[in-house]
């Protein structure tokens, strides 16, 4: 089976630009709520969109963004 899909690894901008998609989505379901329930929600969509864009993404796309997201905090 050929593969459709162009790997491409993701750079520094681009893994922030999902983190702050996914944490927007995590306040956002929480009525502007920044908390800690907040983040884990953001985590749960950012499984997600691992899960759906896993053949355009490395391994080490992946730990990127996990790692990312762990280490995100509000200010």
């Amino acid at each position: 089976m050929i593969n459709m899909y162009k790997i491409v690894e993701l750079n520094e901008f681009e893994i922030l630009e999902i983190i702050d998609k996914a944490v927007a989505f995590g306040v956002n379901s929480l009525k502007g709520e920044k908390n800690a329930m907040a983040l884990q929600i953001a985590a749960f969509w950012l499984e997600g969109y691992i899960y759906g864009n896993e053949p355009r993404l490395t391994d080490d796309d992946i730990k990127s963004l996990r790692e990312t997201m762990k280490n995100y905090f509000f200010i």
